[in-house]
């Protein structure tokens, strides 16, 4: 310690008479080369890697690839033994009978908005707050009776219905614009206490969904078992129509003051 030796490069330690031919120094090179730092020992200018690390280091990626492929093997396999998953029915709707052809999906469109696209002002408390046009697709099979329901979901109090319109003919496919009171069906009561068509009118803020929904129904609701009448409003009338949905279709507006 404190010795001139120990403060020497490490290099030092190794230097060589000049009586030791250049063959020999070269071998004490290779065999003995210090782990300097940044530097490769297993790396010999005149000979390049030492195959024997060579050859472990390959067999050393070799194994870890083989690893790899197992695990990787071993997950997918996994896949053709899980359950499929199961799409939700949106909506509660009759089962069709064994061997019956499931009917096609409805729809229900207008010529104002789009899908999901801002109600314009004519519809609404704002404008003329007159009903838009509405068609659908006609009753499959078994349809007794058509309804809608034009409701709002993001209500402060809860969904507030606007329009309920039910007992139109299982032919009918659409309302014109500013329908008529019980033109093609019963009108029932919408939260506003009106027997009548009330567009969107929300409370300032962020924009509202409106709802248009069409039942397509294997029963009459205003007869003598449900009791529904024009008095009827959207909780009754989704009561009476429970286990009578064949099929239903919604188209929905935005709209915000």
């Amino acid at each position: 310690p404190g010795s001139r030796d120990a403060r020497r490069p490490a290099t030092g330690r190794y230097r060589t008479s000049a009586r030791v031919s250049d063959a020999t120094r070269a071998e004490a090179g290779r065999r003995f080369r210090p782990a300097l730092p940044g530097a490769d020992p297993c790396f010999d200018p005149g000979r390049g890697y030492d195959a024997r690390v060579m050859g472990t280091t390959q067999k050393f990626i070799g194994l870890l690839a083989l690893g790899v492929g197992v695990v990787a093997v071993a997950c997918s396999g996994g896949d053709d033994e899980r359950t499929p998953a199961l799409t939700p029915t949106p909506f509660p709707t009759v089962a069709s009978s064994p061997g019956e052809a499931s009917p096609r999906p409805p729809i229900i469109g207008t010529p104002a908005f789009s899908e999901g696209a801002r109600i314009p002002t004519r519809y609404t408390c704002e404008g003329e707050d007159v009903s838009p046009a509405l068609t659908w697709s006609a009753g499959t099979t078994g349809t007794l009776s058509i309804a809608l329901l034009v409701d709002d979901p993001d209500a402060p109090g809860g969904t507030f219905s606007h329009w309920l319109v039910f007992d139109m003919p299982p032919d009918s496919t659409g309302l014109a614009e500013n329908a008529a009171q019980d033109s093609a069906g019963v009108t029932g009561r919408n939260d506003f206490g009106t027997r009548a068509y009330r567009g969107p009118c929300p409370p300032p803020g962020s924009p509202h969904t409106y709802r248009f929904t069409v039942y397509y129904l294997d029963s009459v609701l205003g007869d003598s078992v449900s009791g529904l009448d024009d008095d009827s409003e959207r909780d009754q009338f989704l009561k009476a129509a429970e286990g009578h949905v064949l099929q239903q279709a919604t188209l929905t507006g935005l709209f915000s003051r």
